[in-house]
């Protein structure tokens, strides 16, 4: 799952001042100020995500942190098609681009304690091969951005293959949550055996 949603991320990440400049439109004098607002509101974000997965449960902030990934991904390359009027294209394209930021960051508390939580005893190992898949993600989505850039000539489509990435986390993520509670009723049930 972390591997997928790293790549994800950093396949537009790694290409999105030349995403916001050259599809959306975004003058250069204003990218600087745009990015410091949208990492501000992404480490809000990251902050409400380790709340809500304290309050529903990692599952469930994960499931819909990557659900509204996904869509921001498949709207993003639109908004600037769609509305293409300047200001239009750019004001909707720059506010997909925040629900995409805002629910990716949201996501990344809850899966770190979701991984916690799976293995408390063997959280430091857990936590470090998490991160170490991370930044392998890192590194396949930056190489897949590129690649898709010397063969496109444009940064246009490059939501809809982290798109490809994200659902790919979804379903990662959701094959995990129905093994873990496949899991968690064997042990209920092995425990309530043990006590009659």
């Amino acid at each position: 799952m972390s591997l997928l949603f790293s790549s994800g991320i950093a396949l537009l990440n790694t290409y999105f001042v030349p995403f916001l400049q050259d599809v959306l439109g975004l003058k250069a004098s204003f990218t600087g100020l745009t990015m410091l607002l949208l990492g501000l509101a992404g480490t809000l974000a990251t902050r409400s995500g380790g709340g809500a997965a304290d309050r529903l449960g990692p599952p469930a902030v994960i499931v819909r942190g990557l659900a509204a990934m996904a869509l921001a991904l498949a709207l993003m390359p639109l908004a600037a098609s769609v509305f293409s009027s300047a200001a239009g294209g750019l004001s909707s394209g720059i506010a997909v681009a925040a629900a995409w930021m805002l629910a990716y960051s949201v996501a990344i508390p809850a899966i770190q304690t979701y991984f916690v939580r799976i293995a408390p005893e063997s959280a430091n190992i857990v936590l470090g091969l998490n991160t170490s898949l991370l930044h392998l993600g890192v590194a396949i989505g930056s190489l897949t951005g590129g690649l898709l850039a010397d063969a496109s000539s444009t940064v246009r489509y490059h939501p809809w293959a982290g798109l490809a990435f994200a659902l790919l986390s979804l379903s990662a993520g959701l094959v995990s949550f129905a093994k873990g509670g496949v899991r968690k009723n064997r042990q209920n049930a092995a425990a309530a055996a043990s006590k009659s």
